[in-house]
């Protein structure tokens, strides 16, 4: 059965750079019981990052399923999403399949008291934000006002 008064986090997409990120400072988090990491590939994380966490789980954030195993062989009552393209600023499905694929599993009575967390560092690091129309023109308005 699960504790809900116990905090336990699955951080999904934690080999990137945002994700490591997230499970280091979750890891330092004294209301954090547990952090559990799902990586496409678990042996990208180094050994100091794999002492913080409780456990890592192999999966595709695309792959519904994948997330439903981990849910439920974690017990994790929140899961944060943090995946994207690293440093490759190219058009990509990845957010949205992955937001998706996590909708999907969370949508079953099983997981209704897992809450979410959708996180994006698009844009960030050494990716640039590229002036011109739409978004980045709004930007570069909001950066000179």
């Amino acid at each position: 059965m699960t504790n809900y008064n116990q905090k336990s986090v699955l951080i999904i997409g934690a080999t990137g750079n945002l994700g490591l990120e997230l499970l280091r400072h979750a890891a330092k988090d004294s209301k954090i019981d547990e952090v559990h990491v799902m990586a496409r590939t678990p042996s990208k994380l180094d050994a100091a990052d794999r002492s913080l966490v409780t456990s890592i789980e192999k999966g595709n954030a695309r792959d519904t399923n994948d997330i439903e195993h981990a849910l439920r062989k974690t017990k994790a009552n929140y899961v944060i999403l943090a995946t994207g393209n690293g440093k490759d600023v190219s058009k990509s499905d990845t957010r949205e399949a992955t937001g998706r694929a996590l909708a999907m599993a969370l949508q079953k009575e099983e997981f209704s008291q897992v809450q979410a967390i959708v996180m994006s560092s698009h844009g960030a690091s050494e990716t640039k934000v590229v002036v011109g129309f739409g978004i980045g023109k709004l930007i570069s308005f909001y950066l000179r006002h």
